[in-house]
């Protein structure tokens, strides 16, 4: 397991998972955004609490690339337990991951949806996108 606290890097540590566990929606103040684990074709496990990211998780989630579970450590545990168990099941969620990425790119709304939710994520940070 690898733990990554830091901006900018994870796209790079996404390509060698297995498993992409992502954090902030295990508590009530918003997950973090699940598009990089996504593209890098891996399967998404996330808290409930994805109200900054809520369009863009719940398509994660209906199209079977994502599961959310609560924040119980026995249910996370399970989650990653299964996914890592079962090989077929982990890949299928990739491909789904990757496929809603792919309906991403080139798509103006898309692409709206995501700056609105980054901007919405700063906000809630006390961020202003200014340096």
């Amino acid at each position: 397991a690898v733990i990554v606290d830091t901006m900018g890097e994870l796209a790079s540590i996404y390509g060698m998972g297995d498993v992409a566990i992502v954090g902030g929606g295990f508590k009530n103040t918003g997950g973090h955004n699940p598009m990089e684990p996504a593209a890098a074709g891996l399967p998404i496990i996330m808290g409930k609490n994805m109200h900054n990211f809520e369009d863009t998780s719940e398509k994660f989630v209906s199209a079977g690339g994502a599961l959310q579970v609560d924040s119980d450590p026995d249910a996370l545990a399970e989650a990653i337990k299964g996914l890592l168990e079962n090989e077929g099941k982990s890949r299928y969620m990739g491909e789904k991951n990757r496929h809603i990425i792919e309906q991403f790119r080139g798509s103006a709304a898309a692409t709206a949806v995501i700056i609105n939710e980054i901007l919405l994520e700063n906000r809630k940070r006390g961020m202003n996108g200014h340096d």
